[in-house]
């Protein structure tokens, strides 16, 4: 089964305040490499002319990104860059920011991320989702399925990760749905990618609706199973993607 994605719009993110540009725009860099681990932030003045802002939007910036583990502030020798891995990577911002520029990487990084996670989630979902959330999950299957059959990569995609953010809901389990948040940006950017393998939505679209069978039926090992099968085959898929050069 073949899918398309509509074109992309034309021009980049647009930003409510001058506050939200800034932060993206030098997150953003950081992420892409432009400056350094252990770099030290070009001086102020320099950085608002290029930058095209006012000392007082650069430096709430800069707060911003002190919270997300991307910058120090250090008395009397300016802002460095922090490694990768003082970074909050869960956090949405840092997470699209890293996608921009590692798309394959943020990807198998998640691929592994929810091989530790998400078969134990689904079995736990099958053991205390209620009828409701059942009917929700078997909901997004189907949105699943129809986006398939139309041909619309884009309505597969939002409605493959739909249904793992439901899937997260329906263990009852507040501290695995608040992981929905940062993994939705991971998942789209992964979804993406994937299913644009051809034949991808042919090989996982049964493995969802048996993990939405599963948990309807309250067999925590068949949808246990099915989990692991649909993580496997988003890393062979993007094995695909990669070999045909598909990956941005």
């Amino acid at each position: 089964m073949a899918l398309s994605s509509s074109p992309g719009p034309a021009s980049g993110p647009r930003f409510r305040t001058l506050h939200r540009h800034v932060i993206h725009t030098l997150g953003s860099r950081i992420a892409a490499g432009a400056f350094a681990p252990g770099e030290t932030l070009p001086p102020e003045p320099a950085l608002c002319e290029s930058l095209g802002v006012s000392r007082g939007a650069l430096r709430e910036a800069v707060k911003a990104l002190v919270a997300k583990g991307m910058l120090e502030l250090r008395p009397r020798t300016g802002t460095r860059v922090l490694p990768r891995e003082h970074w909050n990577l869960l956090d949405p911002e840092v997470l699209s920011w890293s996608s921009d520029h590692d798309r394959e990487g943020l990807i198998r990084h998640l691929i592994e991320l929810r091989g530790l996670i998400e078969p134990g989630a689904a079995a736990l979902a099958a053991t205390r989702a209620d009828a409701e959330a059942a009917r929700r999950l078997a909901e997004t299957a189907a949105a699943m399925g129809a986006a398939a059959d139309r041909g619309d990569a884009d309505g597969f995609t939002e409605a493959d990760v739909a249904f793992h953010r439901v899937l997260l809901r329906s263990t009852g389990n507040p501290l695995l749905a608040s992981l929905n948040g940062s993994l939705s940006i991971a998942l789209h950017t992964s979804f993406e990618t994937t299913s644009s393998v051809r034949g991808a939505a042919d090989d996982t679209l049964p493995l969802h609706r048996a993990v939405a069978e599963a948990v309807a039926a309250g067999d925590a090992e068949a949808a246990r199973s099915a989990m692991d099968d649909i993580i496997s085959t988003a890393d062979r898929h993007l094995t695909a993607a990669a070999e045909r050069g598909v990956i941005l």
